[in-house]
């Protein structure tokens, strides 16, 4: 196993602009993120796994795991977004002056 890449500094700061452009808010999600140490340790944790089974069995069967987790990764990433997207409209709406900062 090998040691987890390092994690970028700074989250992003969201924007009107960008919490309407589903293209930017998941760019924005995905550099969060990064900016997660516990995320970026347990995704390093994950592709060792994924080495570990890809290792494990023959070629359809990997190919069947990859549909698979493909589908639940873009499923999450959906729920990501939306989240991001809920959460930011809920502090305009409540009027909150922390928006954009973690």
């Amino acid at each position: 196993m090998s040691n987890p890449p390092p994690s970028d500094s700074d989250p992003p700061t969201l924007t009107a602009e960008i919490v309407a452009d589903d293209e930017l808010l998941g760019e924005a999600v995905e550099k969060f993120l990064r900016c997660n140490e516990t995320a970026s340790e347990r995704a390093h944790h994950i592709a060792d796994h994924q080495e570990m089974l890809r290792q494990s069995v023959d070629a359809e069967t990997w190919k069947l795991a990859l549909q698979l987790d493909e589908m639940i990764v873009e499923r999450w990433a959906d729920v990501a977004v939306e989240i991001a997207r809920w959460a930011f409209n809920e502090g305009a709406r409540t009027g909150d002056q922390q928006r954009g900062t973690t």
